[in-house]
C-alpha cells in the first residue's frame, strides 16, 4: 500500500522524506521488519521502540513512525528513509492498521464484550448460538482465537491493534459473518480497538480489579465507557441492569439499549432460577412476556 494513503488520516503529522513509497508490511517489533516495512515506534511500559530504529532500518524498513517528542540524534536520516512524526504513535497505530487491512470490521458483524467478569463465558455462548443458527463466527477471547476451523492460543484478552486488524482481515477472507470478541479495559485505554466498527457491545459488570493499571475505579469505568461512547445510533448496547454502573453506561451511549439481569426492571430478566452441580435452569421474561411455565 502507498505510504501517503496509509498515513492520510493521521492528524498533526509531520513528514521528513518521501511519502510515495510502497509499504508491504507494518510492525512494532524491529525483529519482524522486512524489506519495505513501516516500523512503528511504540513507547511501551518497559521498552521504547524508538531505541530500535537503527535495527529496523538495517532489516529493511523504509518508513518509520515516531512520536513528536522523539529525538532523531544518532539514528540514520537519509533520502531513502521516510520519518513520520505524530503526537502519539500508540494512537496512530490502529488508524494505520485499519487502513492497511482495508477496514475489515466494516465487512463483519462485530460484537464486543466488556466487563470485569463473564467476558469469556459470554463470548463462547454467543459463538455457540451463532454456529447453531447457521452463521460463521470468529471468536477472539482470552483463551484462544478461532477463525473457521483454525484455533490458536491467545497471548492477551484483546490483541494489540496491528494483530487485531490482521485477525479481522483473516476473518473476512475466511468468510466469517460475525466476530465475537472480548474487549478488555487495557485494550480500550490503549486504543487497540480504535477503528473497529462495533455493531453490538455488551456490558457485564465492574468490580474493583485492574487498579494497578487504571489507578482508580473511575479510570477503570472511563476505559469501559469508551466502547459505548463510540457506538453509532445504529448499534445496540446490551447492559447488565443489576450492575451499579449500568446507568452510567446507558447515559454514555447513543446506541439502542437492551437491559438484562435478575431484576424485573430489566427488559430481559431471569426468574425461577435453579442451580445444581451440573446445570442451571431458569425462565426468561422478555419485554414483559414470560416463558410458558
Amino acid at each position: 500500500m502507498n505510504l501517503e494513503r496509509l498515513v492520510y488520516n493521521l492528524k498533526e503529522r509531520q513528514v521528513i522524506g518521501n511519502l510515495n513509497l510502497e509499504i508491504t508490511n507494518i510492525t512494532t517489533d524491529s525483529k519482524k521488519v522486512s524489506a519495505g516495512s513501516l516500523f512503528i515506534c511504540i513507547e511501551g511500559f518497559k521498552v521504547d521502540g524508538h531505541n530500535y530504529i537503527t535495527e529496523a532500518i538495517q532489516r529493511g524498513a523504509t518508513a518509520i513512525l515516531i512520536s513528536k517528542k522523539a529525538c532523531l540524534v544518532n539514528v540514520p536520516v537519509t533520502p531513502t528513509i521516510t520519518y513520520i512524526k505524530v503526537p502519539d504513535t500508540r494512537l496512530a497505530t490502529p488508524i494505520i492498521a485499519d487502513t492497511f487491512y482495508d477496514h475489515p470490521s466494516s465487512k463483519l458483524r462485530l460484537i464486543g464484550i466488556t466487563g470485569t467478569n463473564g467476558k469469556t463465558t459470554t463470548a463462547y455462548l454467543i459463538e455457540s448460538i451463532l454456529n447453531t443458527a447457521g452463521y460463521k463466527p470468529t471468536r477472539i477471547s482470552t483463551i484462544t482465537t478461532k477463525i473457521g476451523n483454525t484455533e490458536t492460543l491467545s497471548n492477551q484478552t484483546t490483541p494489540e491493534a496491528l494483530e487485531l486488524q490482521k485477525i479481522l482481515s483473516e476473518a473476512v477472507k475466511k468468510n466469517s459473518t460475525h466476530v465475537v470478541m472480548e474487549v478488555s479495559s487495557h485494550a480500550l485505554a490503549l486504543h487497540r480497538t480504535l477503528g473497529c466498527e462495533f455493531d453490538i457491545a455488551i456490558f457485564t459488570n465492574i468490580t474493583p480489579e485492574h487498579l494497578d493499571f487504571h489507578l482508580t475505579e473511575n479510570d477503570y469505568l472511563a476505559a469501559k465507557l469508551k466502547l459505548f461512547k463510540a457506538l453509532p445510533e445504529s448499534a445496540t448496547a446490551i447492559i447488565n441492569l443489576d450492575d451499579t454502573h449500568s446507568k452510567e453506561v446507558i447515559s454514555n451511549t447513543q446506541a439502542k439499549t437492551i437491559t438484562y439481569g435478575l431484576s424485573d426492571k430489566a427488559q430481559i430478566y431471569a426468574y425461577k432460577i435453579e442451580s445444581t452441580i451440573s446445570n442451571t435452569s431458569f425462565f426468561l421474561s422478555i419485554q414483559g412476556k414470560n416463558q410458558l411455565e
